[in-house]
């Protein structure tokens, strides 16, 4: 026995420890693969949000987020990605917020600079009176 553990202890030895690496690079990979996958549905969430307020202007509330819904879901199903209607719901209402967060940003500086022909080039700076309303 002794013979045989000096003969092969080290092969056996090297043989689980590959073993032990290729099964945490797997449980690495699942993960990694899931964050990924997850990183690319925000993406494409955002995009279809950008591009459902650019195409749909006259679209509001309801209707305009079942626009988005159903942009999101031909998408992630022509890239093989399967997801409930609760988590496509979840990503189009954080890229709203998102961009909403962006726009509020955008709207709290007071200094505006208006571009006009270069002889003519003026910069004003406007307070705003009220923050718009955004329509739901």
């Amino acid at each position: 026995m002794a013979n045989f553990i000096s003969m092969y202890g080290s092969t056996i030895l090297y043989t689980l420890i590959i073993a032990l690496i290729g099964y945490f690079a797997k449980i690495i990979k699942k993960y990694l693969d899931k964050w990924l996958n997850t990183q690319e549905e925000k993406e494409i969430a955002k995009s279809v949000v950008l591009m459902v307020e650019q195409v749909y202007k006259n679209v509001h509330g309801e209707e305009k987020l079942n626009l988005a819904l159903e942009n999101l879901s031909s998408i992630l199903a022509t890239k093989g990605i399967t997801m409930s209607d609760l988590e496509m719901r979840v990503l189009v209402q954080a890229a709203v917020g998102e961009f909403n967060k962006v726009f509020e940003k955008n709207n709290s500086e007071p200094a505006v600079t208006i571009d006009a022909p270069i002889e003519n080039k003026v910069e004003t700076n406007i307070t705003p009176v009220a923050k718009p309303e955004l329509e739901e």
